[in-house]
């Protein structure tokens, strides 16, 4: 029987950690199967590493990471993928929001019909604002525009995933990850499992307008170079429009040069932020700096395979 790993990453989670492993360790015993809990501090500035040596002092079968600083989502998730010692991985966060009901169900679907991958989605954002469901739908759709490898609408980082996926994502070295394109453009047999909407169990959001804003960028531009091919047919097609109104305005005697080298000047400087994000990546790919430190780690009881 397969051995199970969920990766958890934490970022000052003293206020719901508990109440997680006790929900996962509920859904567990039902499953009746070899696993560990792997909960991975991000550089935590609260208790969130200590309830972590607690609990694994108290249960063998939980696991700990503590990074020497925060290292962000991507760095979090990689590391987890090195230290999972399961058969199956699962990837969730700490806030409950992903319920472990699931569990069984993205285990079937791996176990019984064959899929190297199961995933989920939000079917609705009933928690969420107006105006947060209208960030996450737009950065979605402009991802997906400017991208090769598509990434499902609402989808989340909560995700089962076999030993042979684990290993192709762990062969990855660039600095600038983006964990939902890279599931995509591995490929492997992968289906979806779709839920509603759940609050935090407590605490509250790490993740404000400006992160959101960084991230999307950050995710958009590690993904794909068309950002850079579209600015450039942008371009060509704004020149062609341009030459239109300069002729109109020559012909009916209106033409005024300040206007137009107003834009020119803007195209310029739109055309450079790109490319300065580009170089910038370059930039620090060349570095090839890890992607986390640890600087504690608790082992579980499950035995590697």
């Amino acid at each position: 029987m397969n051995s199970l790993s969920i990766i958890i990453p934490c970022y000052n989670e003293e206020a719901v950690l508990e109440m997680t492993y006790h929900a996962l360790v509920f859904e567990m015993q039902k499953l009746n199967r070899d696993y560990e809990i792997l909960f991975i501090s991000d550089g935590s500035k609260d208790r969130t590493f200590e309830i972590i040596e607690r609990l694994s002092n108290e249960d063998k079968k939980v696991g700990g990471l503590s990074l020497s600083r925060n290292f962000g989502k991507e760095g979090v998730l990689k590391a987890g993928l090195a230290h999972a010692k399961g058969d199956l991985i699962v990837v969730m966060d700490a806030d409950l929001q992903d319920p472990p009901s699931l569990l069984p169900e993205m285990i079937r679907l791996i176990e019984e019909e064959a899929y190297d991958q199961v995933g989920t989605y939000r079917t609705s954002r009933k928690s969420q604002g107006l105006a947060t469901r209208l960030f996450s739908e737009a950065y979605y759709r402009t991802f997906n525009f400017f991208s090769d490898v598509k990434v499902p609408l609402n989808e989340r980082e909560y995700r089962m995933m076999t030993r042979q996926v684990v290993n192709t994502l762990l062969l990855f070295s660039e600095q600038n990850r983006y964990i939902k394109s890279l599931w995509s453009w591995v490929g492997f047999k992968t289906t979806h499992i779709g839920y509603e909407d759940i609050d935090r169990a407590a605490g509250k959001t790490k993740y404000n307008i400006k992160n959101k804003l960084k991230l999307a960028k950050h995710n958009i531009l590690s993904a794909s170079d068309r950002p850079l091919k579209f600015v450039g047919s942008f371009t060509f097609i704004y020149g062609i429009v341009l030459f239109g109104l300069t002729l109109f305005a020559y012909i009916n005697d209106t033409i005024s040069i300040q206007y137009f080298w107003a834009w020119m000047i803007w195209i310029q400087f739109l055309i450079l932020s790109v490319i300065a994000d580009y170089v910038g990546q370059t930039y620090l790919e060349s570095k090839h700096r890890p992607n986390y430190i640890i600087s504690k780690q608790i082992e579980s009881g499950l035995k590697g395979k």
